[in-house]
């Protein structure tokens, strides 16, 4: 057995995972902050204050994208590309698409048509992959149309196969460049392999700046979305009753901790700080929160071991725990499982996220 090998590939995987969440942290703390203050917490907020957290918000999205992507990139290399299929509301993902392109489509003046089919509304995949192929498709669109052109992406359902289909409606020639060599040699490459890793294929057409994803089709059930802005203004009886419930934060990162208690304090929740793992099971046992909303990267104990000790422990194993992390894998899902978590959030979630975990492990009877 070639040990060096081994401990070259557990090494760099460490790497990867080290500089994931060093990068992830504080972007997905930036970026709750501007939702914070575009939600009115901290005061009433101008359009033009609005647009400037959108952009910071943008920005984000896009930082991350790209960390995911090169990662991909890095573990297609290593031939260690795995899935992680979760249920993807074809609605929310047009909506987050919208918004991460929306600055782009704004600068050259374009506009996207948005077609769907009718059938399709939420089905099995890999939504961080998919998001990603669909981005690159988008952008690299974006980039090589003239401005004033109008876009189409079309979602089409045939023969238990998903389509993608993104092309200009103009009917002259719109390119106005060709696509670069790091597109052709880098992102496109990584994003056929993200397709065929789901058992898809894509189809790039230069001449044209069209593309065509095909997905295997795995429909389920509808669900509600939860992408709505979230808002600082709630009702005067809902603030009320919110001020019965406490929470719990455990988390690290002191931006992102103050910007969730800001917020649930402006919902009328009385909150908790706590920055590390020892002393948020020692607050729990004392104080008997409603709620441990809690990072999974601490000091002291981790959010894994300290939610351990709380469902274990007679006294705590009643109190609801949401976990967060910069990491999304099955492996970290089915920790947080195991130790009684009701969900593991992805860094960066949104605030109507939140909102709407709220409601369902803090519901007011």
């Amino acid at each position: 057995m070639n040990y060096s090998k081994y401990t070259s590939k557990q090494t760099f995987n460490r790497y990867l995972s080290y500089v994931s969440h060093e990068i992830r942290s504080p972007v997905s703390s930036i970026m709750t902050l501007c939702e914070v203050l575009d939600a009115g917490v901290y005061g009433t907020v101008s359009p033009r204050q609005q647009q400037a957290f959108g952009e910071l918000r943008e920005y984000g999205q896009n930082l991350l994208a790209l960390l995911e992507n090169l990662i991909a990139l890095a573990k297609a290399k290593q031939g260690k590309l795995g899935l992680n299929l979760e249920t993807v509301v074809l609605e929310e993902l047009l909506q987050m698409l919208e918004y991460l392109t929306h600055e782009s489509l704004i600068k050259k003046r374009q506009f996207l048509h948005k077609r769907m089919d009718s059938t399709v509304q939420s089905f099995t995949a890999d939504s961080t992959y998919l998001k990603n192929i669909l981005l690159l498709m988008l952008e690299q669109t974006i980039i090589q149309n003239a401005p004033g052109v109008e876009l189409e992406l079309r979602i089409t359902q045939h023969n238990a196969r998903l389509g993608f289909h993104l092309k200009p409606t103009t009917l002259q020639t719109s390119l106005t460049a060709q696509p670069s060599e790091h597109f052709t040699q880098v992102y496109l490459p990584l994003a056929h392999t993200l397709a065929q890793l789901q058992g898809g294929a894509l189809d790039y057409d230069a001449d044209t700046g069209s593309f065509n994803l095909w997905l295997p089709f795995h429909p389920i059930a509808a669900q509600t979305s939860n992408t709505t802005h979230a808002s600082a203004q709630i009702k005067a009886a809902d603030y009320c009753a919110n001020r019965e419930q406490l929470i719990v934060i455990a988390e690290s990162d002191p931006v992102h901790n103050h910007a969730l208690a800001d917020f649930l304090l402006a919902q009328g929740y009385r909150v908790k700080s706590i920055f590390n793992g020892a002393e948020a099971v020692i607050h729990c046992l004392n104080l008997q929160p409603n709620l441990l909303i809690m990072d999974v990267h601490l000091p002291d104990l981790d959010g894994f071991s300290a939610a351990q000790q709380l469902q274990t422990n007679i006294e705590t194993q009643q109190i609801a725990i949401l976990l967060m992390s910069t990491q999304n894998t099955d492996l970290d899902s089915e920790r947080a499982q195991r130790c009684g978590a009701l969900e593991l959030l992805h860094k960066p979630f949104s605030l109507s996220r939140l909102q709407s975990y709220l409601a369902k492990t803090i519901a007011h009877k």
